[in-house]
C-alpha cells in the first residue's frame, strides 16, 4: 500500500500545529502534505498532482464533510478524517494537535489492517415454500421464473402450477442454512394418484380427521383406527408412511412471506456476495464433543442468529454476519476473530501522546455525529481520545488494557441500541468486576451529552505492556500487572461467568474422561492425582457431562485472586493398583474393584496385570489350557 496523506487547515481556521503532526507521522506514510484548501479546484489539482509524483494508490484526507467531492477523482481507496470540528474546533492547540496525530495515527493503522475479505457462496436454486394460500402461490409462480420452485401444501391449489412441484404432508422439522436446508416430512397418508375422490374415507371417520379441499386429506386428529383403510376400494391409505428428507437451498414458510425476505432471497438465489467479517479455528472450540454440548456463549449472544447449533458443533452462517464483534468479544479463549481487526492496538495507539490526561472516548456511529455537532458550535470539551467501532467486539480485556497502558478513565459515549448490543457480550460490566478488585471501578463511565463537557478523572499509575495468547491468557496477564501496581482485594462472585471451581467426589473410578473432553487442557494428571487450574477453566461443563459416574461437581464462580495465580490445585488423589508382575502402578483401585464385581464372563485375573504384561500372561494361561 502507498497511502498518502493530505492536510486540509480550511483556510487557517484549524487550530492545529500541522507542521508538528506532518512530523510526527511522514515516517508512518508515502506522503505527507499540507494545503489551505482541499476541496477547492487547486486543492483537488494538488491531490492529483501527489497521486502522480508519489504513486499513490491510497489517500487519507482530513476532511470528511466534502468525501462526495474528493470521490469525484475516481481514485481508488479514498479515506477520510475529520481533525476540524473533531479537535481543532473545540480544544486548545497543544491539546487539539496531540488528539489529531492519535487520531491519524490510529487512522493510517486502520486503512492498513482492517479490510474484510469478500465472500462469494454458492447458494443454489431450489427453492421450498411452506403454505397453500393464494399469497405464497402468487409467490410460487413468480419465482419459479428464476428457481426451481416446491410448494408445501395440504390441498391442491385451484390454479394450475405445471412449473413447480407439489409437496402433500406434514413438515416435521427445518434446519440448516442458506444454501443448505433439509427439510424432514411426511407424506400425505391418502395418495392422490390412488384416490378416486368416493368421500367413504371421509363417511366413516368418528374423529373427523379425514378433510377434504379439491383432495382428501388426513389431519393430526387421526387416531389411526384402520376404519379408513378397511373401507377404501383402491387401498389409497397408508397411515404408517415413513419421514421423508428433501434437501433445498432456500425456505420461505407462509409467516415469512414479505417483500424484504422475497429481495433477500432473489439477492442470494445461485451465489451471494457478503464481506467475511469473522474467522474461526472450530477445531478448538468447546462448543462440544462426543454429542455433549459444551460451550454455547457465542451462540446465545449473536443478535443476528448467525451462530448456528448443530448437535455437539457451531458454525458460521456468513450471509447473515454483519460483523457487530459481539462473538469475537464474549468467546473466553479467542476462537472467532474479527477479520483483520485489532482493537487493543488502536487503543495502544490512540493513548501513545503527550496528553496529561488520557481519556479514552469509545462511541458509536450515532454518537459520533453528535461529536461533530458540538465541535460545529465550538463548544469546548476535554481532550478525550475517540476510539469510533462498533460496542459489540469490545471486549473485558480490550478495556483493561486500555486502563492499564495508559487511559486515566474510559467513557462510553452511545446510543441505546448499540449500548442492548454490548450487553450482549456482558464486557462492560465484566471490566468493572474485575477494576473492582483493584479500586478502580469508577473508571469506566457510560455518559451522555450533557456529561460530556466536564469529563475528568484524576491520574493513576500505569504499566505498558505487550499482551500475547488468546483471551485467556491475555486476561491472566493484565491481572497479574493490575495486581503489581495496585495490589488485590478479594473478589469472588458466583454467576453465570466463563470461569468455575470444581470438586470431585469419592465416587471418581481415574478414567480420564473428563481429561480428554476439556478443550482448554484445564484438568491434567500426574501420577496418582487429578489436578485442576482455574485459570484455564472456562466452564463449558464438558468435564462434569462426560463423567461417567457423575463424580464432578462444576460451579460457575469468578474469583479474581484465582485467576491470577495460575496454579494446578489437587482435586482428587486415587489409589492406584500396582501391577502383579511389574509393579507399575496402571489403574485406580476403586475401578478395578467395579469390573471385579460385575457378573460378566472373563478372567478377572488378568485385571491385575498392567496393559503391557496382560497379554504375555493371558498367552501363557491360554497355553497351559491346551496343555490340558
Amino acid at each position: 500500500m502507498r497511502l498518502g496523506v493530505f492536510l486540509c487547515s480550511c483556510n487557517k481556521t484549524i487550530n492545529i500545529d500541522f507542521k508538528k503532526i506532518k512530523k510526527k507521522i511522514e515516517k508512518e506514510v508515502e506522503f505527507v502534505e499540507i494545503h489551505d484548501k482541499l476541496c477547492q479546484k487547486d486543492g483537488l489539482a494538488y491531490i492529483i498532482d501527489g497521486i502522480r509524483r508519489k504513486e499513490l494508490d491510497t489517500l487519507l484526507i482530513t476532511c470528511d464533510l466534502k468525501k462526495d467531492y474528493f470521490e469525484s477523482l475516481n481514485f481508488g481507496e479514498i479515506h477520510t478524517i475529520n481533525i476540524r470540528e473533531l479537535c481543532g474546533w473545540v480544544h486548545d492547540k497543544k491539546e487539539a494537535t496531540q488528539k489529531a496525530i492519535s487520531m491519524l495515527r490510529e487512522a493510517i493503522f486502520r486503512i492498513d489492517e482492517e479490510k474484510p475479505r469478500k465472500l462469494i457462496k454458492e447458494t443454489g436454486n431450489k427453492v421450498l415454500i411452506v403454505g397453500g394460500s393464494n399469497k405464497a402461490i402468487e409467490v410460487a409462480s413468480n419465482l419459479a421464473k428464476f428457481a426451481d420452485v416446491t410448494l408445501f401444501v395440504n390441498s391442491t391449489p385451484e390454479a394450475k402450477l405445471p412449473e413447480i412441484n407439489l409437496i402433500f404432508g406434514e413438515i416435521k422439522k427445518i434446519s440448516g442454512r442458506v444454501g443448505d436446508f433439509k427439510v424432514k416430512y411426511v407424506p400425505n397418508p391418502i395418495d392422490e394418484n390412488l384416490c378416486i375422490l368416493c368421500g367413504k374415507c371421509a363417511e366413516i371417520c368418528k374423529e373427523n380427521a379425514v378433510k377434504f379441499d379439491k383432495r382428501y386429506f388426513i389431519t393430526s386428529e387421526c387416531t389411526k383406527c384402520r376404519e379408513c383403510i378397511n373401507l377404501c376400494p383402491t387401498n389409497a391409505i397408508n397411515l404408517e408412511r415413513e419421514e421423508i428428507t428433501i434437501e433445498v437451498n432456500h425456505v420461505i414458510t407462509e409467516s415469512e412471506i414479505s417483500y424484504s425476505k422475497i429481495f433477500e432471497l432473489l439477492y442470494t438465489l445461485g451465489e451471494a456476495e457478503a464481506e467475511k467479517y469473522v474467522e474461526a479455528d472450530l477445531d478448538y472450540c468447546a462448543s462440544g464433543k462426543s454429542e455433549l454440548i459444551g460451550c454455547n456463549l457465542c451462540v446465545i449472544a449473536c443478535p443476528n442468529q448467525a451462530i448456528v447449533r448443530e448437535g455437539e458443533k457451531i458454525y458460521f452462517e456468513e450471509l447473515l454476519c454483519s460483523g457487530c464483534g459481539v462473538c469475537s468479544a464474549i468467546c473466553p479463549i479467542s476462537i472467532p476473530k474479527l477479520v483483520g481487526s485489532s482493537i487493543s492496538e488502536r487503543i495502544k495507539i490512540l493513548l501513545d501522546n503527550e496528553l496529561k490526561s488520557k481519556i479514552l472516548l469509545i462511541a458509536c456511529g450515532e454518537k459520533k455525529e453528535k461529536l461533530m455537532e458540538i465541535g460545529r458550535a465550538k463548544e469546548k470539551y476535554p481532550a478525550v481520545l475517540p476510539l469510533f467501532c462498533k460496542l459489540g467486539e469490545i471486549s473485558e480485556v480490550d478495556l483493561l488494557y486500555a486502563m492499564l497502558y495508559g487511559a486515566d478513565g474510559i467513557a462510553i459515549y452511545a446510543c441505546k441500541k448499540c449500548l442492548e448490543k454490548a450487553e450482549r457480550s456482558r464486557s462492560l460490566e465484566t471490566a468493572k468486576l474485575f477494576l473492582k478488585a483493584f479500586g478502580l471501578e469508577d473508571r469506566i463511565k457510560i455518559i451522555t451529552d450533557e456529561e460530556l463537557k466536564d469529563l475528568s478523572f484524576t491520574p493513576i499509575k500505569h504499566k505498558k505492556i505487550e499482551t500475547k495468547g488468546n483471551k485467556r491468557e491475555k486476561l491472566i496477564e493484565l491481572v497479574q500487572s493490575f495486581s503489581e501496581l495496585y495490589g488485590m482485594k478479594k473478589l469472588r462472585v458466583e454467576g453465570d461467568y466463563p470461569f468455575a471451581e470444581l470438586k470431585v467426589g469419592d465416587a471418581c473410578t481415574f478414567c480420564d474422561a473428563c481429561l480428554s473432553m476439556c478443550p482448554t487442557e484445564a484438568l491434567s494428571i500426574e501420577e496418582e492425582k487429578l489436578l485442576f487450574t482455574y485459570a484455564k477453566c472456562m466452564a463449558c461443563e464438558l468435564c462434569q457431562k462426560a463423567c461417567p459416574e457423575k463424580a464432578i461437581e462444576l460451579k460457575k464462580v469468578l474469583d479474581i485472586e484465582k485467576l491470577s495465580k495460575e496454579e494446578a490445585i489437587t482435586l482428587y488423589e486415587a489409589e492406584l493398583v500396582r501391577c502383579k508382575k511389574c509393579g507399575k502402578p496402571f489403574a485406580s483401585k476403586r475401578i478395578i474393584e467395579k469390573v471385579l464385581a460385575m457378573d460378566v464372563d472373563i478372567d478377572k485375573e488378568l485385571l491385575l496385570y498392567c496393559e503391557e504384561c496382560r497379554p504375555a500372561i493371558a498367552m501363557k494361561k491360554l497355553l497351559e489350557n491346551m496343555g490340558k
